[in-house]
């Protein structure tokens, strides 16, 4: 008997480390691509203060995906004191490189970082001088969200899931005098092709203001590859950031 359960045991260690984990099913499972498309949207800040007075400041993005997966987000807005000066800040994201690349027009920088390798994890740690001794081993805990679903919509032609983020800071919370109350609402395309893409994005917090993100054009198809690549007179500058932290790779378990 106890060779025969020997033998059992045996059998499942060994499926155990032929078949991946549920975990790594996770990770492995295949994703529906994205269509290509260039979305054009219209931004809006309005912060009314104390007095009376209004600020407003309206801005565009375009936000565009190609069929290798790249990613393009411009995002072009008035120079602050600058008067009627527009500076837009783009930022690339390419899986096949895996990189991230950041630089604004006008300008002459253009700063590049990398992704770490499949497979590997970072751990970073703080300085000593980020620590305060005063809080070692008290934790705060945050306000906890509620979300509540907004059903469907149609915007610009493409159907849209809402969802509505509401947090609310107790009195005293972050030195407020009484409780403040923070909205958000994000619309997301249902078209699985369409995945994650925003139609629409509003937000109101009492410290800020108000920011409105709509949709105004929508344009299916490869976007021209050149919006992917950073002037060639810009000097390239590599992000050093991450050097702190340490990489491992975390390898399968052997057969």
């Amino acid at each position: 008997m106890r060779k025969r359960i020997s033998g059992i045991f045996l059998c499942v260690t060994a499926a155990a480390l032929a078949f991946p984990t549920l975990g790594q099913l996770a990770r492995t499972r295949p994703t529906i691509p994205r269509s290509p498309y260039t979305a054009h949207y219209k931004i809006t800040r309005t912060q009314k203060l104390s007095d009376g007075n209004v600020i407003r400041n309206e801005s565009t993005e375009i936000s565009a995906v190609d069929s290798q997966g790249r990613q393009m987000t411009a995002t072009t807005g008035a120079l602050p004191f600058g008067g009627d000066s527009l500076r837009t800040t783009i930022f690339v994201f390419d899986p096949i490189a895996r990189t991230h690349t950041v630089w604004s027009s006008p300008g002459h920088q253009v700063t590049v970082g990398s992704m770490p390798e499949p497979g590997a994890s970072r751990i970073c740690t703080a300085s000593s001088t980020d620590a305060d001794p005063n809080t070692k081993g008290v934790r705060s805990e945050r306000p906890k969200p509620v979300f509540e679903a907004l059903g469907t919509d149609t915007i610009q032609g493409i159907e849209a899931r809402g969802r509505r983020i509401t947090t609310t800071y107790p009195a005293g919370e972050i030195g407020n005098q009484y409780p403040l109350v923070t909205t958000s609402e994000v619309w997301t395309a249902t078209a699985p092709a369409l995945s994650g893409m925003i139609v629409r994005e509003t937000s109101d917090d009492p410290r800020t203001g108000t920011r409105s993100k709509e949709l105004v054009s929508y344009e299916q198809g490869d976007p021209d590859a050149a919006i992917f690549q950073p002037p060639a007179s810009y000097e390239i500058v590599k992000n050093t950031t991450e050097t702190s932290c340490t990489t491992q790779t975390i390898s399968a378990p052997q057969q």
